[in-house]
């Protein structure tokens, strides 16, 4: 197994001794934040919607049919809006029998 100080690319970035170098560590440490807080945001924007669509559901068991999700998503998240306002939009009728 080569060394450390052996591979070009390593010591560039961290030295001859395994230390990030000034500049190197602060670069990653900016970088990996940067990385975190994207994912909290993701995560926390994912939790949100769930969390509305979860709430809207609750209405619809409840027989609440006046309420329809109207944000503008994409991907899964638009599949389920979809069936969401689908499903409403099928009941309303029977709801007024």
């Amino acid at each position: 197994m080569p060394s450390a100080s052996s591979h070009p690319s390593w010591r560039a970035e961290v030295g001859t001794e395994a230390k990030p170098r000034s500049g190197a560590g602060a670069r990653r440490r900016r970088t990996w934040k940067d990385l975190t807080d994207n994912c909290e945001l993701m995560a926390s924007n994912l939790t949100l919607q769930v969390r509305q669509y979860r709430r809207l559901g609750d209405r619809i068991a409840g027989g609440d049919l006046s309420k329809k999700i109207t944000v503008n998503v994409s991907g899964e998240i638009l599949q389920l809006k979809e069936t969401i306002n689908t499903m409403v939009d099928q009941l309303t009728p029977l709801r007024a029998r």
